[in-house]
């Protein structure tokens, strides 16, 4: 006698649970939760493992206003963008999450090395990061 069982509805609820708890449903980053979780595991980490790493706090100046005066069809769109753009400038193993709102973290890590060499990959970085971030936005059709 043999029971089969077809798994496939259940792994795909168990998927959508995943998202819902671990990912920001408009634009797709990885949310806080999630974020708290990466950190945990690298503070975890055997000193052996350890890394150096950037983590930048990024939030929209003015970003009601956008949503006060074009509507949140055009603050959605804003931060859609804004996720699109730090996603193009993630290395392997690094993370960007929405935390709330207009509220973003990017989280780089970079192979150990002296204070100085941490510095300046950094910075470089961080220039990468404004320079994706630098171009207009178009928001209902208008730049």
């Amino acid at each position: 006698m043999a029971i089969v069982e077809d798994f496939t509805e259940r792994k795909r609820a168990e998927a959508i649970i995943y998202r819902q708890a671990f990912y920001d449903a408009l634009t797709d980053l990885p949310n806080r939760r999630l974020l708290i979780e990466r950190l945990a595991s690298l503070c975890d980490e055997h000193e052996a493992e350890k890394r150096g790493g950037l983590l930048m706090f990024l939030d929209l100046d003015h970003f009601k206003l956008i949503n006060d005066t074009l509507g949140h069809s055009a603050g959605d769109s804003l931060l859609i963008q804004v996720a699109r753009r730090l996603e193009s400038c993630l290395a392997e193993g690094d993370l960007a999450a929405r935390l709330s709102g207009d509220e973003f973290v990017l989280l780089a890590l970079f192979d150990k090395c002296s204070d100085e060499a941490l510095e300046i990959s950094a910075e470089t970085y961080m220039h990468k990061v404004q320079l994706a971030l630098s171009p207009t936005y178009w928001l209902e059709n208008r730049g």
